[in-house]
């Protein structure tokens, strides 16, 4: 006889499967969400599907204002929302990123670009669609695996594109590479994949190191642009509010990163 299902999603002859992901309950790290690949960045007993805070491992996920961001990774005490999280566990989604130049690939938790040639455009990856409005903090967590050291060491770097409207002009805030001297976070205008001159920049206290991982944090408002790596930290007025995609770029650098993430900030 055929089993059968019951309103909640599990089978009448089995183990309840309440999101209907094809993961059990007892076994499912997000059993009201369903996340069939069972996604884990930071390897807490919360899936990324559920997590408060994906990247941050925890056991009680406390959140004071009960805004669905985590206390431990929420920017204010506003309600605040998740916009986005890739953890980079599997294939990159062509309906959710676009990649322009060089190709990026994601596997095993890590987004990688290899490409340190002097040559052709600046790898960019956009979030497609993803807009978050006029108010959010950008965070990733990266690495640079291979720097060349046949070509400039201040143009290694890479970062964060923000608003991003049909192309690739916009702003990047990025984390400049440069061997033997205190690495630099800098802010420029973006012009057809293009950073010139940075509008501002701020030196880190040393040298990032190959194969060490580092936070870059991005948050923007209507009227700036603030970022931090470490103890360093850099602004940037805007004259009008940021409208438009948010993305991924490096140059000349070889790249790992382990997540993005995207929180829209309460007006």
């Amino acid at each position: 006889m055929a089993a059968s299902s019951s309103a909640a999603g599990s089978s009448s002859l089995g183990p309840p499967d309440g999101d209907n992901d094809g993961v059990v309950d007892a076994a499912d790290n997000c059993p009201g969400a369903a996340n069939p690949g069972q996604e884990n960045e930071d390897g807490d007993m919360f899936g990324n599907a559920c997590d408060r805070c994906p990247a941050l491992s925890s056991t009680t996920q406390p959140d004071l204002d009960q805004d669905g961001v985590g206390d431990a990774c929420d920017p204010s005490a506003a309600r605040h929302t998740f916009a986005f999280f890739d953890g980079f566990d599997g294939p990159l989604d062509a309906t959710a990123w676009r990649g322009e130049g060089n190709p990026w690939t994601a596997a095993g938790g890590q987004l990688q670009q290899s490409q340190t040639s002097n040559d052709g455009a600046a790898p960019l990856l956009v979030a497609v669609g993803l807009n978050p409005g006029t108010s959010f903090e950008v965070e990733l967590r990266f690495a640079y695996t291979m720097v060349d050291p046949t070509v400039m060491p201040d143009t290694h770097n890479v970062g964060v594109t923000l608003g991003l409207n049909g192309g690739n002009t916009g702003w990047y805030v990025g984390v400049i590479h440069r061997a033997g001297h205190p690495s630099q976070l800098n802010i420029y205008v973006l012009t057809n994949n293009t950073a010139d001159q940075p509008a501002a920049g701020s030196l880190l206290p040393g040298e990032l190191q190959v194969g060490t991982p580092y936070t870059l944090r991005v948050q923007v408002q209507p009227d700036n642009i603030t970022a931090t790596v470490g103890s360093a930290n850099v602004s940037h007025m805007l004259n009008t509010p940021l409208d438009g995609e948010v993305g991924l770029r490096t140059r000349r650098a070889a790249v790992a990163v382990d997540y993005l993430q995207v929180i829209q900030l309460a007006p």
